[in-house]
């Protein structure tokens, strides 16, 4: 894998190489784009006309047999949805390049757009044609995608610009915020394998932390940024010890320790990586140890003093404190199946391998709940016991039981998608699901199989009769992020894949819709006015929302597309409740309203793609993505809907080989051995777009993008 550093996210162009047999002049170097441009946010009263363009197009006119026509067909969309359709046929004289070099660029112009939010893309697909009849398609090509911002207070149509941050770019991450001691600030672009630690949250206006990029660094007049460290892996989550060590996995199941939150500068943890793990940099010291797993790593989480660490192959490692130091700092032994402690060493505390990867593990209380990716969810009571099935449980596929004489299980129930997010504000439990669901329980619920006594369907829950732990639930579209709450405000926050953000006044209602809020395309609208209490205000971005935190009366806000806004308090009411335009570059207050956005950030674009292994590839050409052989392994259908089949040769039907499915986050969301089945049950995740990768230990065997429908 090569990293490669893309300067800017505003720059993105698709570049495809298209050639036919039947002609002597071939179809050149397509670019697909859309440009909006020319947009002054304090005057702006109408949506600007959408151009997208098709350049640099040797149309198929010239020296061909006059047998042979073509069309250019056109189609415009908005949300996914086709809008108008525009057609070019052999001799119009839109495409005529006859005896030019360069031919000149095919337009679409969408004039007078109605002023609504959304995401709009054209597409264009050139079809060949022999005495009338239909031949093949020659190309289908998408441009890059145009989002459309407006508030609903009817007073201005406020414009984006050329944002291109949709589920097509290569610029989507996942990044978030960590503080783990008083004066610092972690901002992780966690697919880019890129950390930065600033001093504190910066100022105000487009750039709050004061940077400029590759390499990071302060602009003059600006000390935000201590330092920043550049890895080759995708990391998947930070944790700080109470022993003062910031812990770092990453997703080919590195881990990494550091003394304190290391240095400052570039590589400011001064380690040199390789693929097996890290080592320390003379003089410095800030490297403590690390690991290699088996497996990537999927979660990190501290319970009392002890570490628990999820792989991608299932199992879980329970660590006393944060280890040792060195190589293998936990001093043990994996299998496949299995963990051990070297002899000598007392790190070990404990392990579990369960039928699914580990998702995410919460705390509430005394107790640990254990999300898998099979829609389960366990409570443990405190951290469970030692040694080889630590939680002393029998699983099955349906559930949990609890092995006689042990007490570590206290309970467990089974949904149809896995819990994503779990939040407790020490009266009610708030669990958040990748399929868009939200479920309010009082306390953490009961014990036993079904331990919060609910039904699931497809569009929510209802209570057990007899039972008091149902609170209430509300089901939405996309994947819940994050739940939290503002300890100041008394304003629980949730935060949607879709980009959209929901503020609920103290915790909400009862009963189905316990938000009472009604999901629209710009964000959320009250349903009734008989609790109209209840939802406070929305927002909706151009992608989506990973993290949201507070720090005192300051409100920080990360989006997949590496920008980050700044908001004062809880921002406003209503449907855009921050009030601001999103640009290509960040966000501008509207007229009227500046008292909720402070400022906002607008990081590089740092991301790992696999290029073709040329030695003239520069790192500052246009590239792009290419897949490894496919080794004859078919993935299908696709688009899917309740599950994916994958066809796999027999010398890969190993238990080495991982087949994962992966979000547009870079979550992988299920895993499986080449040696089980071959169906991936896909029926709990939402409508999108995902990746199947194929790996057979550190080697990529195959990658396909599919649809759920």
């Amino acid at each position: 894998m090569i990293k490669f550093k893309q300067i800017a996210c505003l720059c993105i162009v698709l570049l495809f190489s298209i050639t036919s047999n039947a002609q002597t002049k071939t179809l050149s170097t397509i670019s697909v784009n859309g440009s909006q441009d020319n947009i002054n946010f304090a005057t702006c009263s109408s949506i600007q006309p959408i151009n997208f363009f098709f350049n640099s197009i040797r149309t198929y006119e010239s020296n061909v047999s006059s047998a042979q026509s073509f069309s250019y067909e056109i189609n415009f969309y908005r949300n996914g949805n086709q809008i108008d359709s525009k057609t070019y046929n052999s001799g119009d004289q839109e495409i005529n390049c006859s005896g030019l070099i360069i031919c000149p660029n095919i337009y679409y112009t969408f004039d007078n757009v109605e002023p609504l939010s959304g995401y709009y893309y054209a597409k264009i697909i050139i079809r060949r044609y022999i005495l009338g009849f239909y031949v093949e398609t020659l190309v289908t090509e998408q441009t890059n995608t145009i989002v459309v911002t407006r508030p609903d207070d009817g007073l201005y149509s406020v414009c984006s610009g050329s944002d291109y941050d949709n589920s097509f770019s290569r610029c989507q991450d996942v990044n978030e915020i960590y503080q783990f001691v008083p004066g610092e600030y972690f901002f992780v672009q966690k697919n880019a394998g890129m950390i930065y630690k600033f001093s504190s949250l910066g100022s105000s206006g487009d750039n709050v932390w004061g940077l400029s990029f590759n390499p990071p660094a302060n602009l003059p007049g600006y000390s935000n940024l201590i330092g920043y460290n550049d890895f080759n892996t995708p990391i998947t989550d930070m944790v700080y010890t109470s022993d003062g060590k910031t812990i770092i996995s990453f997703n080919d199941g590195k881990i990494l320790k550091i003394n304190g939150t290391g240095g400052s500068g570039a590589n400011m943890f001064a380690v040199t990586e390789s693929t097996n793990g890290f080592a320390n940099i003379s003089p410095y010291n800030y490297y403590s140890g690390h690991h290699k797993f088996l497996s990537g790593i999927t979660d990190l989480f501290i319970k009392d003093d002890k570490l628990f660490i999820s792989c991608i192959n299932k199992g879980m490692l329970k660590i006393n404190g944060s280890g040792g130091s060195g190589a293998n700092m936990f001093a043990i032994t994996e299998t496949p199946t299995s963990f051990s402690s070297l002899p000598g060493y007392n790190y070990y505390s404990g392990h579990s391998y369960f039928l699914s990867p580990v998702n995410k593990v919460f705390s509430v209380g005394s107790f640990m709940f254990v999300s898998t990716l099979d829609g389960k969810l366990l409570k443990i009571n405190n951290t469970g016991g030692t040694g080889a099935n630590m939680f002393a449980i029998t699983e099955t596929t349906s559930g949990y039981s609890t092995i006689p004489s042990y007490n570590f299980y206290s309970g467990h129930s089974k949904f149809m998608g896995p819990v994503s997010e779990m939040y407790s504000n020490g009266t009610y439990l708030f669990l958040g699901f990748y399929n868009g669901k939200i479920l309010k329980i009082n306390g953490t619920g009961g014990s036993g199989a079904n331990m919060f006594a609910v039904s699931e369907n497809a569009s929510g829950f209802s209570g057990i009769p007899s039972y008091n732990y149902y609170v209430g639930y509300s089901n939405y579209s996309s994947a819940i992020n994050k739940i939290t709450h503002n300890p100041s405000g008394n304003r629980l926050f949730i935060t949607f894949g879709n980009g959209k953000i929901m503020k609920v006044f103290n915790s909400g209602g009862t009963g189905a819709n316990m938000f009472n809020a009604t999901e629209v395309l710009h964000g959320f609208v009250t349903t009734s006015g008989a609790y109209a209490t209840q939802l406070e205000g929305s927002a909706h971005f151009a992608s989506s929302v990973t993290d949201i935190d507070f720090y005192g009366n300051t409100q920080m806000i990360c989006l997949a597309n590496n920008k980050v806004l700044k908001i004062n308090g809880n921002g406003g009411s209503g449907a855009n409740m921050y009030a601001v335009a999103q640009t290509g570059n960040g966000f501008r207050p509207l007229l009227g309203y500046t008292q909720y956005l402070t400022g906002s950030q607008l990081f590089s674009c740092q991301l790992l793609v696999l290029m073709k292994k040329e030695a003239s590839v520069e790192e500052d050409e246009a590239f792009a993505e290419t897949e490894e052989p496919s080794l004859a392994i078919k993935v299908y259908p696709n688009p899917f809907e309740e599950s994916i089949s994958l066809s796999i040769p027999v010398e890969l039907q190993t238990s080495d080989v991982a087949i994962s499915l992966v979000d547009i986050n870079g979550r992988v969301l299920l895993t499986t051995a080449g040696n089980q089945s071959g169906t991936l049950d896909t029926s709990y995740l939402p409508s999108g777009f995902y990746l199947v990768v194929v790996k057979q230990n550190d080697a990529l065997l195959h990658t396909s993008r599919v649809v759920k429908n």
